[in-house]
């Protein structure tokens, strides 16, 4: 199975290319982090992937989204050969986005998120009929 998940900040602004066909791509980078110990110390790592959307989900992308954007995405991991203008042959790997959210930081800036209803909080143990 390739599938992968990832949740990070776009590095740059999205950007749109429209192909033969109709189709459009849209190519952008998101940075995740991690904390890991080195020695005595906790240290944060970087790292950038490259991602791709195709059509639908490229549009989203270009409409809703801008450097800075936190992002949740799902897709899978891509790896394609090309040769550079030297002539010399390397690797790339992407990710091609399924599916992509954007993730509201404002809200997660505020305190706590708002309690949800409880069904007993209008309880009265009286008004049973036993």
């Amino acid at each position: 199975m390739n599938r992968v998940q990832l949740s990070g900040a776009l590095g740059r602004d999205p950007e749109s290319k429209s192909l033969n066909g109709g189709h459009t791509v849209v190519n952008f980078s998101v940075a995740t982090n991690e904390k890991t110990k080195k020695g005595d110390e906790y240290v944060e790592v970087v790292e950038w992937h490259n991602c791709t959307a195709w059509n639908n989900t490229g549009q989203f992308v270009m409409n809703n989204l801008k450097k800075g954007s936190v992002v949740f995405i799902e897709g899978k991991i891509k790896t394609e050969k090309y040769t550079d203008k030297a002539g010399v042959e390397k690797y790339a790997t992407k990710i091609i986005v399924n599916q992509i959210l954007k993730i509201d930081t404002s809200r997660a800036a505020s305190s706590a998120p708002p309690k949800a209803a409880d069904p007993y909080d209008n309880f009265v143990p009286d008004s049973l009929p036993f």
